[in-house]
């Protein structure tokens, strides 16, 4: 059964729409025994040409379902075939409504939206944040089109694709949960466009503004941009958002309650540097190319109402198990005149029932802010413990005759700290199981991913993930931030995490600038006003693998500050990261502070411990001069049994040693003696030959897939 179509030659693109069902379905021993739909062009000999383009590969039952797919037609081709069929398995495929729609070239033509997917413009529900705030999230399908002149000052009426929001419309690391465009549309902006090379596109939706919003402020939210934006509604611009922290564009009498809007958005996808560096230890640096990880809006958006003046503009929660308080920072923004205002803090449980009221009466002087501090004592709250998360809600509100806002925040009530060389939480030991998770951002803004992700982390007894600070770069323009997705499901999963700040690195070289110290701690500043009132983020880390030495793991100094100081060039070496360490408890007095594999720096010591071949018991051993003399705690953030350059021929330094003959083999072949070799799988051998460049040498097997799992 097959169904042969006559290709116009002014046709470039085809659009396939097929209903399929599977019934009985056994497919074969090969991957590519399945139910298909085979798709493939041929030239005027009637030879194949294109290869062969995605088709439905179906390999269990199924009801119903509608494949879509966008097929390019290959130069040359002068037909279209398709071919239903069951290729060495049984069943019954059935297969219905099949349609093609083509597209001429140079033809202005919006994509066809797959059938499996629908538009909310307009219908999104609007989210009750409070008594004087609400909610409209944007995220789902918006248009899509390149932007391939830089002179494009609108966006063509026609020949819009389709993406999805958050979503990235390309990506180097294709282990990046995030999706992008879905339909490409049809016209000059599409030919011959390269996403891995498109730097400018244009976004659009229609939006509707809630008809009860009248008399608040419209703001339109962007959680993330990769990485800078300029925002039209009806065609004129009314704002500009730019990496690295998304931002807010005000709409207030730009958009009217009640009616509909044109929203469009050039976004600019641009790098700044070509290299950067890559710490592997201290004294080991590579030089890494910077690649655009993203592009596009990358994250949450979202239009919200407000008060339009005076109002609440953020508050951060402090909770202590030791003094029994609880302390609320207000801030207030936009205060035109000298007023008194009464503030009340009230505490809801996750019953939604009020447990602490407690309020303040605080005279306003004219600014565009000031903070108010409230302070409560509080004898039985229900901590949020590891695995056993328990969150209140806060809501603040500011009253004068009337009220003028109300202020919602979620928290947990738990205090973390250090006394001497032991970490507490909540005033009992707890041995903390470190796992750093260099692999978070992979996961994006997929609440199921990450929820998963954690789960399968606390089954596995970890109780602290270390969120890897090698993706926080200022400096790298389109790099993954994810991170404040992690902090929202930790919370309610109940796992503590180590949540990194901005990295201080390319800040270093001009350390003793002011200007220089200024732009990191805003950098920082940003970061802890977006995630302070986590209760699972109980320590900050700002660098990794930058401030240790050679000698940090001796088992003498472990733990040790005395014998941590290091020589007077170390000393020197790290002076910005004392300052910085500084800098961040003056921030925020209530959590430590530390530095992946930083030596003495920060409030207890971690390292990369890879103890490889050493001898068992001086394993057993390694601590034991610590848990006498220790004056500060001591965490592994990296651990293996062996790391794996350990195994490769190379004994120079991490980098170097990367990039030589491995024998994972050789090494099994002490225990499983000559079957070890029969054990190598193909794509092992083929690794590596693929690998091999001269004299021993190979491409570096950092974080190579094969070598990891496969032999």
């Amino acid at each position: 059964l097959s169904r042969t179509v006559p290709l116009d030659p002014h046709w470039v693109k085809l659009h396939m729409s097929i209903r399929l069902k599977t019934t009985d379905l056994k497919v074969g021993k090969l991957g590519w025994q399945t139910a298909q739909v085979g798709v493939y062009f041929k030239n005027a000999d009637n030879k194949q040409i294109g290869g062969w383009p995605k088709r439905p590969d179906i390999k269990t039952d199924t009801d119903w379902f509608t494949f879509t797919m966008d097929y390019s037609i290959p130069k040359g081709a002068k037909t279209l075939t398709i071919v239903p069929g069951l290729l060495h398995a049984t069943g019954s495929l059935e297969c219905s409504d099949l349609k093609m729609i083509a597209f001429e070239r140079g033809a202005l033509i919006d994509a066809v939206l797959p059938d499996d997917e629908k538009m909310y413009w307009g219908q999104e529900p609007v989210q009750t944040v409070s008594a004087t705030r609400s909610r409209q999230v944007l995220n789902g399908l918006w248009g899509f089109m390149p932007a391939r002149l830089k002179s494009d000052s609108q966006p063509l009426a026609y020949g819009w694709g389709y993406i999805r929001v958050p979503g990235s419309w390309y990506s180097p690391d294709t282990r990046l949960s995030l999706d992008g465009v879905i339909a490409q549309g049809n016209g000059s902006p599409w030919q011959d466009m390269q996403l891995k090379t498109l730097n400018r596109a244009w976004y659009r939706r229609r939006i509707k503004v809630p008809t009860d919003w009248h008399g608040r402020r419209i703001i339109l939210h962007f959680e993330s941009i990769s990485t800078d934006a300029k925002i039209f509604i009806d065609g004129r611009e009314v704002g500009e958002v730019h990496w690295p922290g998304g931002g807010d564009v005000d709409l207030t009498g730009v958009v009217q309650p009640g009616k509909e809007a044109t929203l469009d958005l050039l976004v600019i996808a641009t790098g700044d540097e070509k290299f950067i560096d890559q710490y592997m230890d201290a004294d080991v640096v590579v030089k890494i190319k910077s690649s655009m990880q993203t592009r596009g809006l990358t994250d949450d958006v979202w239009l919200e109402s407000r008060p339009e003046n005076m109002h609440v503009q953020s508050v951060v929660i402090q909770t202590s198990v030791r003094q029994k308080r609880l302390d609320v920072a207000v801030d207030i923004a936009k205060i035109s005149r000298a007023q008194t205002v009464e503030l009340t803090a009230i505490v809801k449980d996750s019953d939604n029932k009020e447990v602490l009221r407690f309020s303040k009466n605080c005279l306003l002087q004219p600014s565009e802010s000031q903070t108010v501090d409230l302070t409560q004592n509080w004898s039985d709250p229900i901590l949020w413990e590891v695995g056993k998360p328990y969150l209140y809600t806060l809501h603040v509100q500011m009253t004068s005759d009337d009220l003028l806002d109300e202020y919602t925040q979620r928290f947990g009530y738990r205090e973390f700290r250090i006394d001497g060389r032991e970490f507490l939480l909540n005033e009992k030991l707890i041995h903390l199981k470190p796992n750093r998770v260099y692999s978070h951002q992979f996961y994006a803004s997929n609440r199921h991913l990450i929820t998963n992700a954690i789960r399968g982390y606390l089954h596995s007894n970890f109780n602290v993930l270390e969120l890897y600070t090698d993706h926080q770069r200022p400096e790298q323009r389109g790099a993954y931030r994810f991170a404040r997705h992690w902090a929202d499901i930790a919370d309610e999963q109940g796992m503590l995490l180590i949540y990194p700040l901005p990295k201080i690195n390319s800040y270093l070289s001009h350390w003793d600038d002011p200007q220089v110290q200024r732009q990191w701690q805003t950098q920082v500043d940003e970061t802890y006003r977006r995630v302070s009132n986590h209760p699972s983020i109980v320590s900050w880390v700002f660098t990794a693998n930058r401030f240790g030495f050679r000698d940090d793991q001796n088992p003498k100094r472990i733990g040790q500050s005395e014998f941590l100081s290091g020589s007077p060039v170390y000393q020197h070496r790290v002076k910005p990261a004392y300052q910085a360490v500084d800098m961040i408890h003056a921030m925020d007095p209530t959590r430590p502070v530390t530095s992946h594999s930083g030596g003495n720096v920060g409030d207890y010591q971690t390292t990369n411990c890879y103890l490889n071949m050493i001898p068992l018991q001086e394993r057993e051993n390694w601590l034991s001069d610590w848990s006498v003399h220790g004056d500060k705690p001591y965490m592994v953030v990296e651990f293996g049994l062996p790391l794996y350059t350990t195994l490769l021929r190379g004994r120079s330094n991490y980098v170097k040693a990367s990039a030589t003959e491995p024998f994972l083999t050789e090494y099994a072949a002490i225990y499983l003696g000559p079957k070890a070799y029969g054990m190598e799988t193909s794509g092992y051998r083929q690794e590596l030959t693929d690998r091999y460049l001269h004299d021993f040498v190979f491409k570096r097997w950092h974080a190579n897939e094969v070598i990891e799992h496969e032999p």
